[in-house]
């Protein structure tokens, strides 16, 4: 049993590596997308800005007295402000 324990463990870890990598090549191919001013670039960062900024004050608002769940205010809080300097800043390219 101690055996498949084991096995499901470095399977997990290896899902968990795979899916941090395949995070950081998107973003990194969107992040030089918008340093290219690539638009597809901007609507996705304001995209994600918006979504991770409302639903992980939600999370943090709705679960407050857990304390690692209350921490999700402070990245919330952060791409909120993005969000909304993304609104206030619309995107321009380098030709305007």
């Amino acid at each position: 049993m101690a055996n498949i324990y084991n096995e499901l463990w470095q399977m997990f870890m290896l899902m968990l590596a795979s899916i941090i990598l395949f995070f950081l090549l998107i973003h990194s191919l969107i992040y030089i997308a918008h340093y290219y001013d690539k638009s597809f670039a901007y609507s996705y960062t304001k995209l994600y800005a918006w979504s991770g900024g409302i639903l992980m004050t939600l999370f943090a608002i709705i679960n407050l007295l857990t304390p690692p769940a209350g921490l999700f205010l402070i990245p919330g809080a952060i791409l909120l402000f993005i969000a909304v300097g993304m609104k206030r800043f619309p995107f321009k390219s380098k030709e305007e």
